[in-house]
């Protein structure tokens, strides 16, 4: 099953999601239409896109250090902004 087959309604009230592209990769297309599909069914999307890098750049971290330190920001950045999000239970 792939998301990008699903009815923006069914994506409705899916989890934060944080997408990390490579500006090079050949899917690079595929993962800012999904963004934008989850944006449409109100789901909070992170897009994030790594200049001048490659698919794959992530599982060679200790080549590519930098591309893979700056994945590695914006996912504890990420997680930090969740992390602040109220939630449906913050009310009780």
């Amino acid at each position: 099953y792939s998301p990008m087959l699903a009815e923006d309604e069914q994506c409705a009230g899916l989890p934060p999601c944080l997408i990390v592209l490579a500006e090079l990769d050949p899917l690079v297309d595929q993962g800012r239409a999904y963004a934008d599909k989850l944006s449409r069914s109100h789901v909070f999307c992170s897009l994030k896109v790594i200049k001048g890098t490659v698919h794959g750049f992530f599982n060679v971290g200790l080549l590519l250090k930098t591309p893979f330190a700056q994945a590695e920001k914006h996912i504890g950045d990420f997680l930090s902004e969740i992390n602040r999000m109220p939630t449906a239970n913050s009310k009780l």
